[in-house]
């Protein structure tokens, strides 16, 4: 899989909201490679989209339709200045189950070591699949300047905050802690109303 990941300041969320709608019933059906996208707007203002293709070739081709290039012509005026955006196919998949139905999507990002990131999800996976029924799906990845960005869709946004107020079995904290000591410039992107394809 090959994940690009965008980031930005929002000038016009009503102007953004339209291309991505756009995207999404003009050229999403006919997209060269598309898996699936995940993205919104962040209360602090800022849009995450994180889409997903076949591979980086299919990527590419897609990106050279003429419709594309003049549809991302009209996202990037909505936004304030030039996003950032950062691919690779180094992805991670930790949970792979009904994620499409997500109600409330949450984005880390941040540095770290993505040998030692990949054995703490896999970890976390084994300890947390009995115990997170909110938790319904996600991945990490990681990309060729250090940074990683990790994706876990829930049920709610209310079904996510119960259930990390809840005491964890020490195995769990555990993990929090080495994840702690494994990561660094940590962000969270809260997504309430996530863009899901």
């Amino acid at each position: 899989m090959f994940v690009q990941c965008i980031r930005a300041r929002v000038r016009d969320r009503e102007a953004l909201e339209r291309a991505r709608d756009r995207w999404e019933t003009e050229l999403a059906p006919a997209a060269i490679g598309f898996v699936g996208s995940t993205g919104g707007i962040t209360p602090t203002g800022e849009v995450v989209l994180l889409a997903r293709f076949e591979s980086a070739a299919a990527a590419a081709e897609n990106g050279n339709r003429p419709e594309q290039d003049a549809w991302w012509s009209e996202m990037v005026a909505t936004l304030d200045g030039e996003p950032t955006v950062r691919d690779t196919e180094d992805v991670d998949v930790v949970f792979d189950h009904g994620c499409d139905e997500a109600g409330f999507v949450q984005i880390m990002t941040g540095s770290g070591d993505p040998t030692r990131l990949k054995d703490l999800n896999a970890r976390f996976a084994a300890e947390a699949s009995q115990l997170r029924p909110d938790l319904v799906g996600g991945y990490s990845c990681f990309f060729a300047d250090g940074t990683f960005a990790d994706v876990s869709y829930f049920t709610s946004e209310a079904d996510a905050r119960a259930a990390e107020s809840q005491e964890m079995p020490e195995a769990v904290q555990a993990l929090f802690g080495e994840l702690g000591g494994a990561v660094s410039d940590l962000e969270y992107h809260d997504l309430g109303e996530p863009w899901i394809v």
